[in-house]
C-alpha cells in the first residue's frame, strides 16, 4: 500500500513539470497486493563538474551554483535559478544529484522556490542529509514539480 501512495505522490509532484525528455523511470512488478508500478525520479543528464551552469530541466536553468559543507557536516549548496518556463510559477521543487566520476550517487540535495515570475532569477538554498566530502563531481539537476 505504501508503494502506491509513494507512486501517487510522485506522480502529483511531477505533474507540474512538462518535459520533452523523460524525467521519471517506472519500475516494479505488479503483484496481488501491489497492482500499480512504482514511479521513481530519474536523474537528469549529468553535466561537467567545472560548469554546472549548463544544467537545465523543464524550463528552469541553473545560472550559478556553489556547493559547500552546510556547517553541520552535510552537503549544502546555493544556486541562482532562472524561470524560463514561459509563465509565472507559485512554487517549484528541485533536486540536484551529486555524482562521482563513475556516475554513482554521492549526495542528493533538495531545494524549492516560491512565487517566481516568468524570466525571473531566484536564489535557491539546497539541503541534504548526506555527509559532505570535498571533491570534483558531476551534477544532475531536475525540476520535481512546479505550478
Amino acid at each position: 500500500m505504501r508503494s502506491i501512495v509513494v507512486a501517487v505522490i510522485m506522480a502529483a509532484a511531477l505533474a507540474g513539470c512538462s518535459s520533452t525528455t523523460p524525467t521519471t523511470a517506472v519500475s516494479g512488478t505488479p503483484t496481488a497486493t501491489h497492482s500499480a508500478p512504482v514511479v521513481t525520479p530519474a536523474p537528469a543528464a549529468a553535466a561537467d563538474a567545472v560548469d554546472p551552469t549548463t544544467l537545465s530541466n523543464n524550463g528552469w536553468k541553473v545560472a550559478t551554483f556553489n556547493m559547500k559543507d552546510d556547517g553541520a557536516g552535510n552537503f549544502g549548496a546555493t544556486a541562482r535559478i532562472v524561470n524560463a518556463t514561459g509563465s509565472d510559477k507559485k512554487a517549484s521543487a528541485f533536486t540536484m544529484t551529486v555524482l562521482d566520476a563513475s556516475k554513482s550517487i554521492v549526495a542528493t540535495l533538495v531545494g524549492s522556490a516560491m512565487s517566481v515570475a516568468k524570466d525571473a532569477t531566484v536564489t535557491v538554498q539546497f539541503a541534504s542529509t548526506d555527509p559532505y566530502k570535498a571533491g570534483t563531481y558531476l551534477y544532475a539537476f531536475q525540476c520535481d514539480g512546479s505550478y
